[in-house]
């Protein structure tokens, strides 16, 4: 869980497939999604490390920020949160940057559950 931030949706789900569910539906909802973060890009080098959830050498776990644009030119930080197929949804906001609760309760309601059960056949398992 993000400090700060309690998950308003956990789906069981990987969470890769979610971070491109979910910027498909918020951008065909009239979003524009800019990826900021991707922990398993950033961590795409094996650095010798294990992961402290698994204690793995190959860490599976995901940690992705989308900032989401709507008609403001400040962006929610939309993060997701995931491993073993289960991701967490939670909008963080920063201090000096807050978002209005209407863009907040539409983005919430843009990724609704059931929204990504009507996406799923829309995405194949490699599709980038």
């Amino acid at each position: 869980m993000v400090q700060g931030a309690a998950p308003f949706l956990i789906l069981y789900e990987d969470c890769n497939q979610m971070i491109k569910t979910a910027t498909h539906l918020l951008t065909h909802a009239g979003f524009t999604v800019v990826a900021s973060f991707d922990l398993q890009t950033a961590c795409a080098k094996p650095m010798g490390c294990t992961c402290p959830q698994h204690g793995t050498d190959f860490c599976t776990c995901q940690f992705a920020i989308l900032l989401v644009y709507g008609e403001d030119a400040i962006p929610a930080s939309l993060v997701l949160q995931g491993n073993d197929e289960r991701t967490e949804f939670s909008i963080v906001e920063i201090p000096g940057q807050a978002i209005s609760p209407a863009f907040k309760a539409k983005i919430m309601s843009t990724l609704h559950p059931s929204n990504f059960l009507s996406t799923a056949w829309q995405f194949m398992p490699n599709d980038s």
